[in-house]
């Protein structure tokens, strides 16, 4: 089984909650360029999203822990 990256959890969130990039953007007040960069090049230092944004991220989707989408630990979320 290979590791799950940020990038990856980020991308299932907001897939999992059926919203394109700009309606999670605006879900989680963050730029569109912001969640484009967390997806598509979030293996790159510059661009995993600091632990604030990932709280951001929480507050706006309950069921999804800090944890998981921070370290890929504990249980992921569940979507309907």
């Amino acid at each position: 089984m290979t590791k799950q990256l940020i990038q990856d959890r980020i991308r299932m969130v907001r897939e999992g909650a059926g919203l394109d990039r700009h309606q999670f953007a605006a879900r989680i007040k963050k730029s569109y360029t912001a969640v484009w960069n967390w997806e598509t090049k979030g293996t790159s230092t510059a661009f995993v999203p600091e632990d604030g944004s990932l709280r951001d991220i929480v507050a706006a989707f309950p069921n999804v822990t800090f944890e998981w989408l921070r370290n890929g630990t504990g249980t992921g979320p569940e979507f309907d």
